[in-house]
């Protein structure tokens, strides 16, 4: 995979990580209020859903670490590959 492949990657999976995270925090937040009669949704309500976003964050870290951790622009050192050999 080349590199802009991996830059499109490493932004819309974490935003579809999001958007399926934001979804199912939707509907755990549910709260029926009885002064309106009606459910209520706040899926940034933490008390909640705290541990769909903390999922949420976690997957998306471990995704972008997996997919740019063999980068060789990413590894530390003057070591520069040149024909197959370090030097």
């Amino acid at each position: 995979m080349n590199k802009s492949q991996k830059v499109v990657l490493a932004i819309f999976v974490p935003i579809i990580i999001f958007s399926a995270s934001f979804i199912l925090a939707y509907y755990a937040s549910s709260t029926y209020d009885v002064n309106i009669l009606e459910t209520v949704y706040n899926p940034f309500k933490l008390e909640k859903t705290w541990y769909i976003w903390g999922f949420a964050l976690l997957a998306s870290c471990l995704f972008d670490y997996v997919l740019l951790e063999n980068d060789e622009e990413v590894k530390k050192g003057n070591n520069k590959k040149v024909s197959g050999e370090l030097k």
